[in-house]
């Protein structure tokens, strides 16, 4: 009977895959069958301090396709908006376009830039990684392809916003961003849902970036999920010769979020910085990785987190230095630090080195602990209420990292994000 029920859900899977994506090139179409079989075959993936299995995710219908309304003032924030209906218009400036920026629905662009999708599109992101990332490339939609040409900066970021409706049990959009060489572009994310919206929906979201020789690259992504939110998020890039990523990244909704970090410095002279804003409340669970690999001599990284968790809030910060043999000269670091606002609140920090070679700098440090007791009664001393103190150590303890956010809109956006979430701290 079991095998009887697997069969007919697989069946199912390769009938929707087929009526979703008839129309697209035959390399792609079978590029999605190749991963589909790959979902077939995943389990669950095991994640010791996150348990998966009871939270009941494959009950959730997320290929069916309800999309609902989208605010007015959602649809005008953005350069782009993607939603589970599709890719809206995209609101390139003039002199972008003139200068030869793309930046396009990726299913259109699979017919009209073949030859660049293929360069980046499963090239970066192992499909095969777990169960989620095989979901995503089997099912991807909506898509967004930005490429940058060589030398050309593009001075205004490109705004995409994600806005999850109220009535869509799932979403799998993908991106795939390339930087030409000598070329400068920083792109705004923004996962965004109805904060009262409640329905559980399904996330599975892959980016994949390349920066080529000499370009810069940044990416900031702010996750406001709604509350009913299960997420899946892989951002991974492929820096180039002297090129250089910058992940700044804000983690503030969903239920569960699952967020992992891959940066590979392929070449002499890449670098890359992640600096990560995180705060949960209620019975929230966050669990991040970032993760960077030197593959070449002196190469640069640097992992910088700072987060509270409040309530029964639960965290999990992994990060991951690899420096391979031969990267001689590499500088990797990472500090992570964790403020915890209750008894039942949890953090786990879990720093990794992995060092094949000799000349190198390799550091990491982590923490997690109360409030400093010493802290609040000084200020209360000075006549500050207990709450307002606690509010004042809070936002002291975040303001180095906040102040290393970019751009300047993403900076204020996450310091909004802290004082909502600590307005509903008691």
């Amino acid at each position: 009977m079991e095998t009887s029920a697997a069969t007919a859900v697989s069946s199912e899977l390769r009938v929707r895959q087929q009526e979703f994506f008839a129309t697209e090139p035959a390399w792609h179409r079978a590029e999605r069958q190749r991963s589909l079989t790959l979902y077939e075959g995943m389990p669950i993936p095991e994640r010791p301090r996150t348990p998966l299995t009871g939270r009941r995710l494959e009950a959730i219908p997320y290929l069916e396709r309800r999309p609902g309304p989208v605010p007015a003032g959602v649809r005008a924030a953005a350069t782009v908006l993607l939603t589970p209906a599709g890719t809206a218009d995209v609101a390139l400036t003039p002199a972008q376009t003139a200068a030869g920026v793309i930046v396009m629905d990726l299913a259109v662009a699979l017919t009209q830039h073949p030859d660049r999708v293929r360069q980046i599109l499963g090239q970066i992101q192992n499909d095969a990684f777990d169960r989620y990332t095989a979901l995503n490339r089997a099912f991807w939609h909506p898509g967004l392809f930005c490429y940058i040409p060589p030398e050309v900066e593009v001075v205004d970021p490109i705004t995409v916003v994600h806005w999850l409706d109220g009535e869509s049990p799932g979403y799998l959009p993908r991106m795939a961003i390339l930087a030409d060489e000598a070329a400068r572009v920083t792109v705004v994310e923004t996962l965004l849902g109805d904060p009262a919206d409640l329905h559980r929906v399904l996330v599975s979201e892959v980016m994949e970036v390349q920066a080529r020789e000499g370009s810069h690259v940044t990416v900031a992504g702010i996750q406001q999920l709604p509350p009913g939110a299960e997420a899946f998020l892989r951002r991974s890039a492929q820096v180039g010769k002297d090129a250089r990523v910058d992940w700044h990244t804000g983690e503030f909704g969903g239920a569960l979020s699952v967020a992992g970090l891959t940066t590979n410095l392929r070449d002499a002279g890449a670098s890359m910085s992640s600096v990560t804003v995180f705060y949960g409340t209620g019975s929230q669970h966050q669990d991040y990785t970032a993760e960077v690999v030197h593959e070449a001599p002196h190469t640069r990284s640097a992992i910088l987190a700072r987060g509270v968790m409040g309530d029964r809030a639960r965290s999990v910060f992994t990060g991951q230095s690899v420096i391979k043999k031969g990267a001689v000269g590499s500088d990797a670091r990472q500090k992570e630090q964790t403020l915890m606002l209750s008894d039942q609140a949890r953090a786990d920090a879990i720093p990794s080195l992995q060092i094949d070679d000799n000349d190198v700098f390799a550091a990491h440090s982590a923490s997690a602990g109360p409030v400093d007791p010493t802290m609040l009664y000084y200020l209360e001393s000075r006549g500050l209420e207990p709450e307002e103190a606690r509010r004042v150590v809070i936002r002291g303890f975040l303001e180095p990292v906040l102040a290393s956010l970019a751009p300047a809109s993403v900076q204020e956006r996450v310091r909004e994000l802290v004082e909502t979430k600590l307005g509903g701290e008691s």
